[in-house]
């Protein structure tokens, strides 16, 4: 595994290449070793994704008893919270997943393979701060008293994300801005896809093993 602070200091020149920094090259590790250890940044990043989505499961259920009942007892929107958890965990994998293939793709058809590691490296290690960013977000939000400024906050996330993703895909692609915008409209569909999917996957195996 990936020590502590191996993973510090390329999540640090992840964000010296997002920021277009002049030393992010001779930090961040796209060797062949480089890329596969930067997929061990899913051992960083699934315990803080663990405590966003029970952060969202608590805090949908704090949305459910301030609405007086007009959702059910038992569930938030119809849904368990096994349910919820399920979805959530294959929405994550599938998205990440999803994510590198389309990497692996653009860097094929935009004919600059030789930048296929630097996306993947830069890709996987951005996880854990932005997996991060969105756990203080919800954290903020769950001991707020109300839910007055919760929309602003979670159309932050949307805005570090965007911000994030722009300039690792400007870097390792270097494409001009319209690339670049139809490449992260890409991700964004792709993961409400998969989120799609994952839910009627999840509903489809309850109506089946219950």
């Amino acid at each position: 595994m990936v020590r502590f602070s191996e993973a510090v200091e390329q999540i640090d020149a992840v964000w010296d290449m997002i920021l277009d920094r002049q030393d992010w090259k001779d930090r961040l590790d796209v060797s062949e070793r480089g890329v596969f250890r930067s997929f061990w940044s899913i051992a960083y990043t699934v315990p803080l994704a663990a405590t966003l989505y029970y952060l969202g499961w608590h805090i949908q259920e704090k949305l459910r008893s301030v609405s007086e009942g007009a959702l059910p007892d038992s569930s938030v929107q119809g849904v368990s919270f096994n349910s919820y958890l399920s979805i959530q965990a294959l929405s994550f994998l599938g998205a990440w997943i999803a994510g590198i293939v389309l990497f692996a793709g653009l860097a094929h058809s935009l004919k600059c393979s030789q930048n296929a590691g630097l996306a993947f490296v830069s890709y996987n290690w951005a996880q854990v701060p932005l997996t991060f960013f969105q756990v203080l977000i919800l954290a903020f939000i769950f001991i707020s008293p109300s839910f007055s400024g919760a929309l602003f906050l979670i159309l932050s996330v949307y805005a570090i994300s965007t911000f994030m993703y722009w300039g690792i895909i400007r870097r390792a692609f270097n494409r001009d801005t319209g690339v670049s915008i139809a490449i992260i409209a890409m991700l964004v569909l792709v993961e409400i896809a998969i989120t799609s999917v994952a839910g009627a996957i999840v509903s489809v195996a309850e109506t089946l093993f219950t």
